[in-house]
């Protein structure tokens, strides 16, 4: 199925495959989703950060590195973060909020934002993660969503992705 061809329904349909594909394995060394205060941060996509921002007609994707860490996903559970797929307080999310006001005019939940890396690293937020595993993950997870939602743009956010 060609990405220009695909009806909204559709590109929905597939991503949520994807994050099922996501869910039913992890990559040595890290956690899935799920494994945390049990699955409440889950989702149906491959990053919970779809759950904002899902526009599949945008025209716009951003792409950030991973979404959390084992250090603070032991933290007690976060209601707000689960349900936005985002934490508003941290910098990345603020600076990502500003920025795509100022330069787009747009809003999170305006544009397709999901995480290169789909998997929890061990750690804290700022744990190494090999450049390897970031790029199998590309391959696996994130060029099929760049493909499905067949944007004009792809900003890529974070040194190594």
């Amino acid at each position: 199925m060609v990405a220009n061809n695909m009806t909204t329904s559709d590109k929905i349909s597939v991503l949520k495959q994807l994050g099922d594909l996501r869910k039913k394995y992890c990559y040595e060394n890290y956690f899935n989703l799920s494994y945390f205060h049990n699955g409440l941060y889950e989702s149906e996509f491959v990053s919970p950060y779809s759950k904002s921002s899902c526009n599949v007609n945008s025209p716009l994707v951003i792409l950030l590195q991973d979404w959390s860490s084992s250090n603070s996903l032991s933290n007690p559970f976060d209601k707000e973060t689960a349900e936005l797929g985002f934490t508003p307080s941290l910098p990345t999310n603020r600076n990502l909020n500003t920025l795509l006001k100022e330069t787009f005019n747009l809003k999170i939940e305006d544009v397709f934002i999901t995480n290169v890396f789909p998997f929890i690293k061990k750690g804290g937020l700022s744990s190494y993660l090999p450049i390897k595993d970031i790029n199998k993950a590309f391959s696996e997870f994130c060029l099929a969503q760049i493909k499905i939602i067949n944007p004009k743009l792809v900003i890529c956010c974070g040194s190594k992705v």
